[in-house]
């Protein structure tokens, strides 16, 4: 990224500053996605961007375009972890001086909530299509968030929900389930499936009947539950579920689950 080379030669660095990137160009990052024309950063230390301080990078279209640092970017706007820093991931360009990482993708996503217009849900679509962050990760962290942001919460919270059934529903795409609709459980019944997600309050299930949401509340021996578990859910006298381990597990499937869980190591 030459624009590193640029700021590090602008700014005539003599000690260690880290620039933490956020936003369209962290995504891109990732996944190869989308190109942005900012950069959305924070600094380690003070620095002033100086106005100039810009590349050109080619697009699809074959016109160039301007790839710059946003000097109006605030994190403090976004929904963001008290961990977000330590948990952001190296990325290997060797410039004196000046290190880069990027968010981790689970922040990464967990910062596009607060706005969470249709670039931001594009973005957290892709992150999850990739395998590289899902819904209950999404969930966990954007709950653990939640009071540092500034704003609304009730708004917020909304948003969350949405981005998490976003997440949920890449999730179910790629297990083949194209139908969206997820359906409660019911007394008297008995489901067997993939556990797909464990989410703060209910249990996504994929049976062959179709998707299945488990209260969690409502479950007996919870213990159990872990995504990637082919696990049998009986009601059999009301609305408390029996949960039990299926011994004829799926493994592909379990496999297929575990994926969503491998982070990328961009150093590496």
């Amino acid at each position: 990224m030459s624009i590193c080379w640029q700021a590090a030669f602008s700014l005539a660095m003599t000690a260690p500053v880290t620039a933490y990137v956020a936003g369209g160009v962290a995504v891109h990052l990732y996944t190869a996605y989308r190109v942005s024309s900012d950069i959305d950063a924070e600094f380690s230390h003070r620095v002033l961007i100086p106005d100039d301080l810009y590349i050109e990078v080619p697009t699809a279209r074959g016109v160039p375009q301007l790839l710059h640092f946003d000097q109006n970017y605030n994190s403090t706007f976004a929904l963001m972890h008290d961990d977000y820093r330590e948990a952001s991931i190296p990325v290997p360009f060797d410039v004196p001086h000046f290190k880069v990482r990027a968010l981790a993708p689970v922040d990464l996503a967990v910062s596009k909530i607060s706005r969470f217009v249709e670039r931001d849900q594009a973005d957290i679509q892709m992150l999850v299509e990739h395998r590289l962050t899902n819904a209950a990760a999404i969930e966990a962290r954007a709950m653990e968030s939640i009071p540092n942001f500034v704003g609304r919460r009730e708004w917020l919270e909304l948003n969350i929900r949405d981005a998490v059934r976003l997440a949920l529903n890449v999730e179910l795409r790629q297990l083949g389930y194209t139908n969206e609709t997820i359906s409660p459980s019911e007394p008297g019944k008995t489901y067997q499936g993939l556990v797909v997600a464990v989410l703060r309050d209910q249990v996504i299930q994929a049976t062959p009947q179709g998707v299945v949401a488990h209260s969690r509340q409502s479950l007996v021996d919870s213990d159990l539950l872990a995504a990637g578990r082919h696990l049998e859910i009986a009601y059999p006298h009301g609305h408390a579920g029996l949960v039990q381990v299926v011994e004829a597990q799926r493994e592909a499937g379990r496999e297929d689950l575990q994926r969503h869980r491998q982070g990328p190591e961009l150093d590496k």
